[in-house]
């Protein structure tokens, strides 16, 4: 009996710090159940239960403002709302978990992040097709392209770093080192240096408080520069 009480407070732990690091929040009550039968869409139990949401995650509208591109984070497609009509007009598959989705400057490509694929598609706008896959770091989410429209970079959460793709050639030419689960990110207005948040807060000795900080990338070297420390952030 002490045997199974032991081994249960366990794997309760366990699962709390599972399910902390897969989401990236705080601590809460671990159900692998309803967690993993949710998300498990593919299989016949699946849907007998779950409804099939969309959960429509980031977005960007075209120049023009006509167009609305929309991840579709739990349907692995990039929706295209027409905004004069007010209603999807096209649905792209991508990769699994779509989270973001960024428009090049002459608004003829579209890239989408794919969460959980660890890669990011490149969509032609001219057919509304992934041309094509590129490889990056773990659980990419937020990107932003350079003023030149020359690099993307991508905030890869899960394995704490960022990739440069080098767009001429749709390939990660650097993948560089950042915070504690990258999240968001942005340039400068003179498009000099792009800045990344971090979600989660960095070690530190006990009681020491909570830190964390935002990398600072130098884009015509393509390197970190800097670490910007703030006390008391945390998420």
């Amino acid at each position: 009996m002490v045997f199974i009480l032991m081994a249960g407070i366990v794997i309760h732990r366990w699962g709390q710090k599972h399910a902390q690091y897969m989401t990236g929040g705080t601590p809460h009550p671990a159900n692998c159940i309803s967690c993993h039968l949710y998300l498990d869409q593919d299989s016949k139990l699946a849907r007998l239960f779950d409804k099939p949401y969309i959960s429509p995650l980031n977005l960007v509208t075209d120049r023009q403002g006509k167009t609305l591109f929309v991840t579709g984070h739990e349907i692995n497609q990039l929706l295209l709302v027409d905004l004069e009509k007010n209603e999807v007009s096209d649905r792209i598959p991508v990769g699994e978990w779509p989270h973001s989705v960024v428009l090049d400057h002459k608004r003829s490509r579209a890239y989408v992040s794919n969460h959980w694929s660890e890669n990011i598609s490149v969509i032609d706008l001219n057919s509304n097709q992934v041309v094509d896959t590129v490889e990056v770091g773990s659980g990419p989410s937020a990107m932003v392209l350079d003023a030149g429209a020359r690099y993307l970079f991508v905030a890869n959460s899960f394995s704490g770093n960022l990739s440069v793709i080098d767009l001429d050639n749709n390939t990660e030419i650097r993948r560089l080192p950042t915070g504690n689960f990258p999240i968001g990110i942005d340039t400068t207005p003179d498009g000099a240096y792009v800045y990344v948040t971090h979600r989660r807060s960095n070690p530190g000795p006990f009681r020491d408080g909570i830190k964390t900080d935002i990398s600072i990338v130098d884009v015509k070297h393509l390197r970190v520069t800097e670490r910007k420390e703030i006390n008391g952030g945390h998420i």
